[in-house]
């Protein structure tokens, strides 16, 4: 496991951790917390977020695909916005996958639109 620094999410800093090997990983998870093995009837997890002692643990190697990597990091970090905002469901797992499905393609689109709006403010007429 290795402490890759604190991601702030609103007010509130989490420390982020990559765990390289991922028995260690699970182990770690069902230790701290067996929930977090037991979401989908003890199927394996590739990252979670603890809420309480705000640390986001997150699996890879050199062997995991980088779009895998950001899906299961940007899954965590949902997690952590809607604890941060009180929302009642943060644990949700069929929304949290699709918030971190939907991110990428909001910020393009939102990247876009501000684009827009920029070059409207400043085109000479």
């Amino acid at each position: 496991m290795n402490n890759m620094g604190k991601i702030k999410i609103l007010d509130t800093f989490y420390t982020l951790y990559l765990w390289k090997n991922f028995e260690e990983l699970q182990e770690f998870a069902n230790k701290r917390n067996s929930r977090y093995l037991h979401k989908n009837e003890g199927d394996p997890i590739d990252g979670f977020c603890d809420v309480l002692s705000k640390e986001i643990h997150v699996f890879t190697d050199d062997y995991t695909h980088p779009a895998y990597f950001d899906t299961t990091l940007r899954h965590e970090i949902a997690h952590a916005y809607l604890y941060e905002v009180a929302y009642a469901h943060y644990d949700d797992e069929e929304l949290i996958d699709k918030i971190a499905k939907w991110t990428p393609k909001i910020m393009e689109i939102y990247e876009f639109g501000k684009g827009l709006i920029y070059n409207a403010r400043t085109e000479k007429e």
